[in-house]
């Protein structure tokens, strides 16, 4: 497992690095910022992008709620709860004691534990303390079943081209159900936005550079804030 370690390093420096060979010795990899290379992207894009490969996210509530930036109004920790929590990645939360919390800390710990958007935590007080703890809830995690399930298919499924329908497509297709295939790497995170925008940009010339398709014939660039596409005619060959 991936296991993303979330929280402001100033006053968790020792738990933090604890963690790091923790996790290795348990088998799995720890992410974690301080252990990033140099990248072209920008800082928060890399972090939320290594989240999202992440099986699993350990929080941890220090003093200290860090450094608030004034794109995201809030802490890098803050915006990375928010991150996990949108994607349903499991969250492992474990709260410092005997320590006094900043006041946007405080106010940060009562988002993580409130009842309904939020999840119940742990405490503890040294990293000598916060390791069993840890380790128990990753070997419980580590032995759990997929949450995915896959059954064989008694007989192949009936496939309808909707290009066979016309220029109308989808909206003349008249079937109840539509397969989607989608081909990405293994372990790809997908794109960010700004990836996503320059990738569409150039993918009508993409299309052209195939040999599908001719400079005269037009194509229709759509986007979503997920995908990217390109119409071609119905009228061209099914390849």
């Amino acid at each position: 497992m991936r296991i993303f370690i979330s929280s402001a390093r100033k006053g968790l420096e020792e738990e933090r690095d604890a963690l790091d060979g923790l996790i290795r010795a348990l088998g799995h990899t720890p992410v974690r910022f301080e252990d990033f290379s140099a990248q072209t992207t920008p800082s928060r894009e890399a972090c939320l992008k290594a989240l999202e490969t992440a099986d699993a996210c350990l929080f941890l509530l220090g003093p200290n709620y860090g450094h608030v930036f004034p794109e995201t109004g809030q802490s890098a920790t803050h915006d990375e709860w928010v991150a996990a929590q949108a994607a349903g990645t499991p969250r492992l939360v474990y709260r410092k004691l005997d320590v006094t919390f900043e006041p946007n800390q405080h106010e940060f710990v009562r988002v993580v534990e409130a009842y309904a958007t939020g999840v119940f935590r742990d405490s503890f007080r040294t990293a000598a303390d916060l390791l069993p703890k840890v380790t128990e809830k990753i070997l419980e995690l580590a032995s759990a079943p997929s949450p995915l399930a896959f059954a064989k298919l008694d007989q192949p499924p009936a496939l309808h081209w909707t290009l066979d329908d016309g220029p109308g497509g989808l909206q003349t297709a008249g079937v109840a159900t539509l397969l989607e295939l989608h081909v990405m790497p293994l372990g790809s995170a997908g794109y960010s936005a700004r990836e996503l925008e320059a990738f569409g940009h150039s993918l009508p010339g993409r299309v052209r550079a195939t040999g599908i398709v001719g400079n005269d014939v037009p194509l229709s660039p759509s986007r979503s804030q997920n995908h990217m596409a390109v119409a071609v005619p119905a009228s061209l060959p099914r390849s």
